[in-house]
């Protein structure tokens, strides 16, 4: 196993990895260029307006603000700590507090967990005077006394741990099942709430075509999407109905046409009477 030194150096590894990654953050966020993607519900709610709209040159996209980086990294725990559930969604965003409680869920399974390892199971551990018996070319470390190891073969003392094992399995999966109640209720409630439907069913466009600025959204729709979706669905259904006649009327004269039917598989192919003409005009517009 592995010794002090080792889960030392893992430790001060994990410690100074998440400081540069709080640090990172802290950076980040408060850049002009990256205000949409830190805090999007405060842009489509209308709670703000751009950040770079007001700056001119280099400011648009960085902040030179030193003061600003330090109440950054210091000021946004104890605000995300100290706001309720309904302001972070609120805030954030339902996935955003869906995330905080996997860290409150994994505090709800680990937690107990430890306390009765360290209560039970170690204890057990340490009475069992194993390595010591053993001869002396075993090498082995104080934290070997600690682990199952030092219990002998057929001991008694496994059956604590094999009933710690069922304990801790029935605690995880009580306390999975209940947040997965508890995270399937907030999604519903969510969902259903009136004043969190429109953020959650919207879609944000930036950047769109200049002909459009100005032009209240009514008109916008009657302009552009509303005639696209009416000429999908009138193209569509007059090419069915067409295929649908052509093959009608190619059974009659004893030649097949598929519903794949294009103008350029049709070429040969040319309207004689009257209904022929009226039903295939869309490929033959000039007949």
């Amino acid at each position: 196993m592995a010794s002090l030194e080792d889960l030392a150096v893992s430790a001060f590894i994990n410690i100074l990895s998440a400081i540069g990654f709080l640090l990172a953050f802290a950076v980040l966020r408060v850049q002009p260029i990256n205000a949409r993607v830190y805090y999007p519900k405060l842009f489509i709610s209308g709670l703000t307006s751009s950040t770079r709209g007001s700056s001119k040159g280099v400011l648009r996209f960085v902040n030179f603000n030193l003061w600003s980086y330090v109440v950054s990294f210091f000021s946004w725990m104890p605000e995300a700590l100290k706001k309720s559930q309904t302001e972070i969604i609120e805030h954030a965003g339902l996935d955003s507090a869906i995330y905080l409680r996997i860290y409150v869920l994994g505090l709800k399974i680990f937690v107990p967990l430890t306390v009765s390892a360290l209560l039970v199971i170690i204890p057990v551990n340490v009475s069992g005077g194993t390595l010591l018996s053993l001869k002396k070319d075993v090498f082995f470390n104080d934290i070997d006394k600690l682990s199952i190891s030092n219990i002998s073969d057929g001991s008694e003392r496994f059956w604590v741990h094999l009933v710690m094992a069922y304990l801790f399995t029935i605690w995880t999966c009580y306390i999975l099942y209940m947040e997965y109640c508890n995270v399937a209720f907030m999604r519903l409630h969510f969902l259903a709430t009136q004043h969190t439907a429109v953020l959650s069913n919207s879609l944000w466009l930036s950047k769109y075509s200049q002909y459009f600025q100005g032009i209240q959204s009514q008109r916008v729709w009657t302009i552009s999407f509303r005639r696209i979706i009416l000429n999908t669905t009138l193209v569509t259904r007059l090419f069915t109905m067409q295929t649908d006649l052509l093959s009608l009327l190619g059974r009659r004269k004893g030649y097949k046409i598929g519903w794949t039917i294009t103008s350029s598989n049709l070429k040969g192919i040319q309207p004689k009477n009257q209904l022929e003409r009226l039903v295939s005009w869309p490929l033959w517009p000039n007949n």
